[in-house]
């Protein structure tokens, strides 16, 4: 009969532990979604960013040709 009742205390140690062991777990794999939906949400920044820096970068070369046309107009009026 004590055997039965360590057996019966053990499994009921390991059935808690079991619990703790899922929970701990659950909570890790929640951090880990978290922890990634994070780092989707950075690479859309950054890819948003760099596509952003590269139309300015568009625009400041249209702007740079501009002014030099301009430049050269102002040459060509002034003689």
């Amino acid at each position: 009969m004590h055997e039965k009742g360590d057996l019966v205390h053990r499994s009921e140690v390991e059935l808690a532990r079991n619990r703790e062991i899922t929970a701990h777990l659950y909570d890790l794999e929640a951090k880990s979604r978290i922890t990634d939906e994070a780092l989707a949400a950075a690479r859309r920044e950054q890819d948003d960013l760099r596509f952003a820096t590269q139309s300015l970068g568009c625009r400041n070369d249209d702007v740079r040709a501009e002014i030099e046309a301009l430049e050269h107009h102002c040459n060509v009026l002034t003689g």
